[in-house]
């Protein structure tokens, strides 16, 4: 560790060989000073503004250990620190108040000076707050691997050619299109957080804002939206201009410009559904347009279907303003990265590393979303047999999982509509119990043609192709495979694939798509 200035608890600046670039404070929260660490390069659940809390040996003579967790409690409502570790720093024993910290609604991670000296005599310091770490926190708790919401920072893992593409080319708006959960919006989130620091935003400025347009129900309420981020100020005469919205959202996006400086990044999520909205003209899209072209706003969005029609339709406003990058499967070597750093940064020793990687890279065909399933519930395995070493063998449980079943399940349900189901179906059922290795158009039109229902061969091509868009098909000159190669199986295992067909083409009749 070279010297350093900073005046935190030794413990802390152990950790780090230049604290003072690693550390930020001290920030001074009722009595007690706080701190932010960066160990977004440790592969594990600790992002780059990890909140620690120094408990100085004052503040153990004047209050008891049980006031002491409440007044901690305090500082983290404060600071926001209510949902993420906390790692307090104390300058004494305090068993006590390790017993009272599963009743805090704050997650509290405790050094006491005998660890903190510990730490500061290491050799290796880090190995050791690592074996600290896994005493105090579970494995799960430690791991990066999150499969109920977006991530960013050391969660965040591959993509690394597309975010370098936004990175490197400021004047070119983006869009992703990829299929639901397979990471659009960390990716989109990611972006922004890596924008932020290479370019940070003035006092009072944003300079990039990120919209979910999931919970966007018109034209009128993205502005509302946007407009409440950017200048809460000026959402009544957004209202009072009702009557000429169009020359008014210009007007506003040219003032957004002048005051958080142009261009602003519009990140927005869920392209589609906003989309599924727009009014017959698009006049929203074509106010976007023009502050693009006067290089007011630049665009990053991700979408599916309707996102990418809009972006090559002719008629369309948004046509060739956004460049389209197509999210698929990431490269093994991300998968490697992904896989086995966390583990081994954990003391999680990997039998036979490169099959692990192999088998998991060809099972969930590089799908971000599905490796972090597969690592997570190989966690919650070793967390219940009270083990520390995996091996390839171990991912055959995996698929057995009934909330992994689900997700591939689910997936595939929202991401595809009732003829690409159809289709599906009726591949699966004709295998019975085999898996087919691959199939052409021609033989999809017999499998439906056995099951009495014929479609016209632009629908199945048009289907197939789409299929293909969604990540279910990969395709390989005029054949087809299932893109995660155990589909077919977890299907044929968990539903009635004959039955499911038979509903589907009832939907079928119902909604007039078939005769």
């Amino acid at each position: 560790m070279s010297g350093s200035v900073l005046d935190a608890p030794i413990g802390l600046t152990a950790l780090f060989e230049e604290p003072d670039q690693k550390v930020r404070g001290p920030f001074l929260v009722s009595g007690f000073d706080t701190f932010l660490a960066d160990f977004s390069g440790w592969l594990l659940d600790l992002s780059e503004a990890v909140p620690c809390i120094w408990v100085k040996a004052t503040d153990l003579l004047i209050q008891s250990e049980s006031d002491l967790l409440l007044s901690l409690q305090g500082v983290a409502r404060k600071s926001g620190w209510l949902n993420c570790p906390v790692l307090l720093f104390v300058e004494g024993v305090v068993d006590g108040l390790q017993e009272y910290s599963p009743l805090s609604l704050t997650r509290f991670v405790v050094f006491d000076a005998v660890e903190q000296q510990e730490l500061e005599t290491a050799v290796f310091p880090q190995k050791t707050f690592l074996n600290f770490l896994q005493t105090k926190m579970t494995l799960l708790e430690l791991a990066p691997y999150e499969i109920r919401k977006p991530v960013t920072g050391p969660q965040f893992f591959g993509r690394q050619a597309e975010i370098d593409r936004v990175l490197q080319n400021p004047q070119t708006n983006y869009l992703f299109v990829g299929i639901r959960r397979i990471g659009k919006t960390s990716l989109l989130k990611e972006i922004k957080r890596q924008l932020d620091l290479r370019d940070p935003p003035g006092p009072n400025q944003m300079r990039r804002v990120y919209i979910d347009c999931t919970v966007i129900s018109s034209e009128d309420e993205f502005m509302r939206t946007l407009t409440f981020q950017l200048e809460q100020s000026g959402l009544t005469i957004l209202e009072s201009r009702a009557q000429d919205p169009q020359r008014y959202q210009k007007r506003i996006l040219d003032h957004y410009g002048m005051v958080h400086g142009s261009p602003i990044t519009f990140l927005l999520d869920e392209f589609d559904r906003l989309l599924s909205h727009m009014k017959p003209d698009w006049p929203l899209l074509q106010v976007l347009n023009t502050a693009v072209q006067s290089q007011k706003v630049r665009l990053i969005a991700a979408g599916f279907r309707l996102a990418m029609d809009a972006s090559i339709n002719p008629n369309s406003p948004l046509y060739n303003v956004m460049t389209p990058i197509r999210l698929g499967r990431l490269p093994v070597v991300d998968v490697e990265h992904m896989v086995l750093d966390p583990l081994q940064r954990m003391g999680i020793q990997v039998q036979d590393p490169a099959q692990m990687v192999t088998r998991i890279y060809s099972e969930t065909a590089g799908l971000p979303n599905y490796v972090q399933h597969y690592c997570h519930i190989l966690l919650e395995q070793l967390m219940d047999n009270g083990q520390r070493v995996v091996t390839p063998d171990d991912i055959t449980t995996v698929q057995k999982n009934p909330a992994f079943r689900d997700f591939v399940l689910n997936t595939f349900m929202a991401n595809t509509d009732l003829l690409e189901q159809a289709i599906v179906y009726a591949i699966i059922d004709e295998g019975e119990t085999a898996v087919l290795p691959n199939f052409t158009e021609r033989h999809i039109h017999n499998f439906l043609k056995n099951r009495k229902l014929s479609l016209p061969f632009e629908q199945v091509d048009s289907a197939c192709r789409k299929l293909e868009m969604a990540g279910v098909f990969n395709r390989v000159d005029a054949e087809y495979t299932f893109a995660v190669p155990l589909f077919q199986t977890l299907l044929r295992q968990t539903r009635d694939v004959c039955f499911l067909f038979e509903r589907t083409r009832e939907a079928f009749q119902t909604e007039n798509v078939l005769p």
